[in-house]
């Protein structure tokens, strides 16, 4: 089911790619970076509802979607996925903000990563960790140089768009009951569609709180967790009842001579030759992510460079075009433009600093992507002595095991050798990237790369600053976090009851990072089973049932589309379902994590996703495909 609703994120990106495709192509991104990963998630919220999940013939007639203690469990387990994360969505840039403006040195990096879990997610390391350790680096996104604060926006913002869009249906019940593709509530569902695709098609050419106006009609152009909270309101009633039943204490203790009319035609010609080029450029990285091999690498980091001399010398002619006075004179869409093409990100530094950049990226992305552990704990990474059968990748194998096993050492085990795998081994590299990285932000006139990275929240022309933001998300976590705080100690206690007093040694500390059934702890469903509110009632998790009917990755791709489809969106184009990977291919080293991509040609959106036929990969495919509409 994991895939399942996997599809429907990834197919929520491609959406998002068709809807705006024809705008200038500076604003084919999401209003804000927390936008794309939003929207197939926040269609994902009608999917996964017992109702939905029914009339796909996936739970059985059996199945009382009226039933209250079922409801409990629906919203229990989506809360395992969806309030378990935002503490990392959250603490994650945090961290890197603080890398990349100095506050954070190197001699310091993984005890501050450690002070950083504990505060906010209250977990704790399960064996000794130290300054030659890089923690952080066993996480894809640290390697692969990719903000992570998007996803805390969008988890945020999600409810926010199913709020507005349930309204718009016609809609009136408890939120969390909600599907917007619900025969009973007429063309609601596409009107509804029509709300989103309005709302996706201002891509970035707008800011983004007009796009947040535009879904809500008006009623805020805030970030606002509300929605979130109004959706888990029963969820965090029945958990503050039961914790006060049981007598627990939620917390734990914290060990940047022409005319309007000439820059438009100068944009076109722009927008021409910048297709092609970023056509080159994604291509030779989908090449690479697809088939890990050092020509591909090569041929990826030619073409990187390829994209960034372009990147420079089109900025370099746009601002030797037009002065000053040329640019007050352009309209507000048409400024804009200049304003983002001014910004070079990487491409700011010199050919071999850019070069060297890239480089590291990629040796990094490569640590992560390649890395395997033994299953015989005597070998450990020693993949020469370790059998072929025996030696675990994190997709599918490490996952599958830290979702299903209940040893506590063997998933502590897993825990540590993943670390010394990936993060360990990229620890030098990613001291030298962050030097390449803030050399790049300040030649791109930025304090340092953190300011890049929040700059696409900035609106200057409604006065709101990168303070204001930090602070909006800073005010948004206060907000979420009694609700996390009491899932986490239910969780607490319930673990003890598994593990024991020896495991799970203080009710009022952090958790042990590996017994929470994910990688990072940012995900807790793998222990539904376990800790669910109401055990005896059948669970949500309709996995095993996908596997029974024996769905498949393109089943799962054709439900999603056909659910974005039934509320009016773009269909996914035959090039997407020719050139997309739904699969783990065999045979080749490929970036199993789930992505969403544009070509820039306007015509070619794909998917690349190693799917498995589960719940959670289902949500994934509805949240991907959110960024293709």
């Amino acid at each position: 089911m994991k895939d399942f609703i996997t599809v429907h994120h990834e197919m929520g990106h491609v959406e998002y790619y068709l809807q705006y495709k024809d705008l200038e192509i500076p604003f084919r991104r999401g209003a804000n970076d927390g936008f794309h990963e939003a929207v197939g998630d926040t269609l994902a919220l009608s999917v996964q509802t017992p109702s939905h999940l029914k009339s796909l013939g996936l739970l059985a007639d059996s199945f009382n979607i009226n039933d209250s203690d079922l409801e409990e469990n629906s919203l229990y387990s989506m809360a395992l996925e969806k309030i378990a994360f935002l503490p990392f969505g959250y603490l994650m840039d945090k961290y890197r903000y603080d890398i990349f403006n100095g506050k954070i040195k190197p001699e310091n990096y993984n005890s501050k990563w450690w002070e950083y879990l504990a505060e906010y997610q209250g977990i704790c390391a399960p064996v000794p960790r130290s300054e030659d350790d890089f923690d952080a680096g066993a996480k894809f996104h640290v390697p692969s140089s990719v903000p992570y604060m998007r996803y805390f926006v969008s988890f945020i913002i999600q409810f926010q768009f199913h709020e507005a869009m349930c309204k718009e249906a016609g809609y009136t019940g408890p939120l969390h009951r909600c599907d917007i593709s619900d025969p009973s509530l007429g063309e609601g569902g596409k009107r509804a569609g029509a709300l989103l695709a309005k709302t996706l098609k201002m891509g970035s050419s707008q800011p983004w709180q007009n796009a947040i106006e535009t879904i809500t009609k008006g009623k805020t152009r805030k970030m606002d967790a509300g929605p979130l909270l109004e959706f888990f309101k029963p969820m965090q009633e029945w958990l503050t009842k039961k914790n006060q039943e049981l007598k627990l204490i939620p917390g734990w203790h914290k060990i940047t001579d022409c005319s309007a009319e000439n820059f438009t035609s100068w944009l076109t010609q722009y927008n021409t030759e910048a297709s092609a080029v970023m056509f080159a450029d994604v291509t030779a990285s989908w090449n690479y992510q697809t088939n890990i091999t050092d020509a591909n690498e090569a041929a990826m980091l030619a073409a990187s460079a390829n994209s960034a001399a372009f990147t420079q010398a089109k900025s370099h002619e746009m601002e030797a075009i037009f002065n000053a006075t040329d640019v007050l004179q352009l309209n507000k869409t048409e400024r804009r433009v200049f304003e983002k093409l001014s910004k070079l990100g990487d491409a700011a530094l010199e050919a071999g600093d850019f070069n060297s950049l890239k480089t590291l990226i990629a040796n990094m992305e490569k640590t992560y992507s390649t890395a395997k552990v033994c299953k015989d704990r005597g070998i450990r990474l020693d993949m020469a002595k370790c059998p072929e059968k025996h030696q675990l990748e994190l997709e599918p194998h490490i996952k599958d095991i830290l979702d299903k096993s209940r040893d506590p050492e063997e998933m502590k085990y897993l825990w540590h050798a993943w670390r010394d795998a990936t993060g360990k081994k990229m620890r030098k590299d990613y001291i030298s990237y962050i030097g390449l990285k803030n050399k790049a932000a300040v030649a791109d006139g930025y304090k340092d790369t953190a300011e890049v990275w929040r700059a696409p929240y900035v609106e200057p022309s409604y006065n709101y600053t990168d303070a204001n933001f930090l602070e909006e998300v800073d005010k948004l976590w206060v907000q979420m976090k009694p609700l996390y705080q009491d899932l986490h100690a239910y969780i607490r206690v319930k673990l003890r009851d598994l593990y024991g007093d020896k495991v799970i040694t203080n009710l009022n500390g952090p958790i042990p990072a590996h017994l929470l059934s994910n990688m990072w702890a940012q995900s807790w469903l793998g222990l539904l089973g376990d800790t669910q509110p109401f055990r005896g009632k059948p669970q949500l998790d309709v996995s095993t049932e996908m596997v029974a009917q024996k769905w498949d990755a393109d089943k799962m791709f054709k439900t999603s589309e056909k659910f974005f489809t039934d509320l009016g969106l773009i269909a996914m184009p035959q090039e997407f379902w020719s050139k997309s990977m739904l699969t783990k291919p065999e045979g080749r080293e490929v970036v199993c994590h789930a992505s969403a991509w544009d070509f820039y040609n306007g015509k070619d959106f794909t998917i690349k996703q190693c799917t498995s036929p589960n719940m959670q990969d289902l949500f994934t495919v509805h949240h991907e495909m959110g960024h293709v509409e």
